[in-house]
């Protein structure tokens, strides 16, 4: 996987930069893609996937359509299933064995935005259940421009407060253990688990 995004993800996300227009799709860079613009103006050394931000009435079918124009196909989509209602979903999209995450946020409150993730996989029959949800709150101020490779994308305006929420606030610092469990912003959804179909 490592070797196929140092080989094509410029030019995967150059494509997927192009889907992001064509739909009209309000978007931006979060997670490590965030991290390594501002940190290291580029993509993380030895990371092997891309991470995008969306708002949660994006019209995905619409987005769907432009990255399958693209060239991109639809690897993985997870929901949400819990107790309470608590609802959301994430999208993985593959082009050249390239892998682009999509993280749909949710507004917390007038200052803030979620999204989740999932962690513990088993696999039963044709499902695959990720019995954690984890859900990441972060400090939001709208959008602002970005020059990352070359492009003109969108980065959160408060980014440094969004990453520091997310990373801590050492995050300019390389921290090759570090992992999500780690992240000050992590809560986990309690009675809710994560499901796709194989």
């Amino acid at each position: 996987m490592q070797k196929h995004f140092e080989d094509y993800g410029n030019e995967v996300f150059q494509l997927f930069f192009r889907a992001l227009n064509e739909s009209n799709t309000q978007f931006w860079l979060a997670c490590g893609t965030l991290l390594g613009a501002v940190r290291e103006n580029g993509f993380i050394k030895g990371d092997c996937d891309m991470d995008i931000g969306v708002y949660d009435d994006t019209d995905f079918d619409l987005l769907d359509s432009a990255l399958k124009k693209n060239g991109f196909e639809l690897k993985r989509r997870i929901d949400i299933y819990s107790k309470n209602g608590f609802k959301g979903f994430e999208l993985t999209y593959f082009q050249k064995e390239v892998g682009v995450d999509i993280f749909v946020f949710h507004r917390e409150d007038e200052k803030h935005l979620y999204m989740c993730d999932f962690a513990d996989t088993i696999t039963i029959g044709k499902y695959k259940l990720h019995q954690f949800v984890r859900k990441i709150v972060v400090p939001f101020d709208g959008l602002i421009d970005y020059e990352f490779m070359g492009f003109k994308v969108f980065i959160p305006k408060n980014y440094k407060e969004y990453i520091a929420a997310h990373y801590g606030e050492d995050f300019m610092t390389p921290n090759p253990s570090w992992g999500v469990w780690d992240s000050p912003a992590l809560q986990i959804v309690e009675g809710a688990i994560g499901m796709e179909i194989v």
